[in-house]
Order: C-alpha cells, then structure tokens, then sequence
C-alpha cells in the first residue's frame, strides 16, 4: 500500500500499532493493525477524508457502516475513516474460534477523528 507521506499527521496525532496472533480458523496477518488517532482533519468533509485516503494508495468504495458479518481478506488491506457516531469493532477472530482471546475491540466514540488500517 502506499507510503505515510499524505497522511494528515499533526502535532496531536498518535499512532498505536497492534499485532493480532493467528487463531484455528482465522490465520491473521503478520502486519500489524495501524491505529492513526486525529488525523481527519474535517471530519465533516467526505472528499477530503476521501482524498487522505486515495493520497496514501487506498482505493475508496463509498462511505458507510462497519459490516456486520465476520469476513476476512487474504490478499488486501483495509481502511477505514471514523468521522461521526460511534462503534465497537472485533479484529481478528471468527465466529468459530473460542469464546475469549486473541481479539482485538476498537472502540470508537466520536471524540476523535481516526484512520485504521488493517493488514487482516
């Protein structure tokens, strides 16, 4: 994917890195979780946040919620922009897979303006 040079990094961005191990049915990645905190500059401005994206190699599809359906992706990287509302998002672990460890929850509640990027 593309480099960090167009990411809309300031003085109050924070980075936070996550590793996610492999489970028995969801094999993982061994690129980490990229977690940019504060980095949508007008969370208001869908192009702009769009264009952050496209600046970084990411193709954008649209904008819409997070999919409920537990799914994995062998051969991509996936992003996302949080700009409004709030959510919970479980990485890396499939409905299979025991109850407890090795997942990851991103919990998002509108206070900041964040980008993901996950290597799963």
């Amino acid at each position: 994917m593309g480099s960090n040079t167009n990411t809309a990094a300031t003085s109050n961005s924070k980075l936070e890195i996550h590793y996610i191990p492999p489970t028995h049915f969801v094999p993982n990645s061994k690129l980490p979780i990229l977690i940019y905190r504060n980095v949508i500059p007008d969370p208001d401005d869908h192009d702009g946040t769009a264009e952050i994206l496209k600046g970084n190699g990411y193709r954008v599809d649209g904008f819409y919620g997070c999919y409920d359906t537990p799914h994995y992706h062998s051969n991509t990287v996936e992003a996302y922009a949080f700009v409004q509302g709030h959510t919970t998002i479980k990485l890396g672990k499939g409905p299979r897979d025991e109850d407890v460890g090795n997942e990851f929850f991103l919990s998002w509640d509108g206070s900041q303006y964040d980008q993901i990027l996950a290597g799963l």
